[in-house]
């Protein structure tokens, strides 16, 4: 499956997007610092840590908690970021559940870990919002 642009999603041309990705829309210390070089050299006012619906990493996440082994690899670093996301949620829970609880923690990550993040945030000069894309209705639903 081919997932599209972000820049289509959203309508827009892209050299109007500063996009940051990486498997299981993790916040690690790339992607902070990216985000961090977007707000402060690039005057970003607006950061949307968006999921998707079936989100392979955080499937597989799920598949390796259910099995409790590991994946494997550095493959390992995103699934113990993904993990506690997931394993906060009730029994039963959705994989759209899951994706949603991740993009969550991936915001609150990206709030409270950059203090150029934070400082901007608290200017009124940025807004941190969590959203997810469904592959199959092309919709953009706004959490926060």
């Amino acid at each position: 499956m081919i997932t599209p642009s972000v820049a289509s999603v959203f309508g827009v041309v892209p050299s109007n997007l500063f996009v940051v990705r990486n498997a299981g829309n993790i916040a690690d210390e790339d992607a902070l610092g990216s985000l961090e070089y977007a707000v402060e050299h690039l005057s970003t006012s607006l950061i949307v840590v968006m999921g998707h619906s079936n989100c392979g990493a955080v499937k597989a996440t799920e598949g390796i908690i259910a099995k409790g082994g590991k994946a494997g690899g550095h493959i390992d670093a995103i699934v113990d970021k993904i993990k506690p996301n997931i394993q906060t949620l009730p029994k039963g829970h959705t994989l759209s559940d899951a994706v949603l609880a991740n993009a969550k923690a991936a915001t609150e990550i990206v709030k409270s870990e950059s203090s150029i993040v934070e400082e901007a945030i608290k200017s009124g000069e940025l807004k941190v919002v969590t959203a997810t894309f469904d592959l199959a209705t092309k919709k953009v639903s706004f959490v926060s």
